[in-house]
C-alpha cells in the first residue's frame, strides 16, 4: 500500500498557481452556465454556450498580467459537447490578441488534460476560442486553468 501511494504521489506534478482563478469573465454565451463558472475550481460547474455561432469564446481578465506558458482544460465528456479545435488568445488591450496555442481536430482521452506552448509575453487577458465542437453550436468548459 505504501508503494502505491508513493507511485501515486510521484505521479503528481506541481503546476504552481492557477492564475485564471477568479479572473473576471466574459463570453460569447451563457447560455445555462456563467463564463465565470470555467475559472472557478469547482468541478460541478461549467460554462455552457448554447446555439451559438462558432467561435465560442470565454474570455479571462486578469488584475495583474502574467505569462503563460501551459494550461488546462476540464470538458464535459470526451465524446460530448468537447472542444476539438481552439486557440489560446493573449492580449493587453483586449482587442489585439496575440495566438499563443493552437490545437485542431483534438482527440479526447481524459475528461482533463494538459497543454503547454511557449511563450515570455505577459499578459493582462487571455481567451480560448473554441473552433470546432463534438456538438457544433453547443459547448460545455468545465474548467480552464493557465500557468506560469
Amino acid at each position: 500500500m505504501l508503494a502505491n501511494r508513493m507511485m501515486m504521489a510521484a505521479a503528481v506534478v506541481d503546476e504552481g498557481v492557477d492564475f485564471l482563478y477568479g479572473a473576471t469573465a466574459t463570453a460569447n454565451n451563457e447560455t445555462e452556465g456563467a463564463a465565470s463558472n470555467a475559472f472557478d475550481a469547482d468541478n460541478d460547474t461549467y460554462w455552457y454556450s448554447f446555439n451559438a455561432s462558432s467561435p465560442h469564446w470565454v474570455k479571462a481578465q486578469l488584475s495583474s498580467a502574467k505569462t503563460g506558458t501551459r494550461y488546462r482544460l476540464r470538458i464535459y465528456s470526451v465524446t460530448d459537447y468537447a472542444p476539438l479545435s481552439w486557440t489560446i488568445l493573449g492580449s493587453n488591450n483586449d482587442s489585439d490578441w496575440d495566438t499563443l496555442d493552437t490545437i485542431t481536430s483534438h482527440s479526447w482521452s481524459s475528461i482533463e488534460e494538459a497543454f503547454n506552448f511557449s511563450n515570455s509575453t505577459s499578459y493582462l487577458y487571455y481567451k480560448i476560442n473554441i473552433t470546432d465542437g463534438s456538438h457544433n453550436n453547443q459547448m460545455i468548459l468545465r474548467e480552464w486553468k493557465m500557468y506560469e
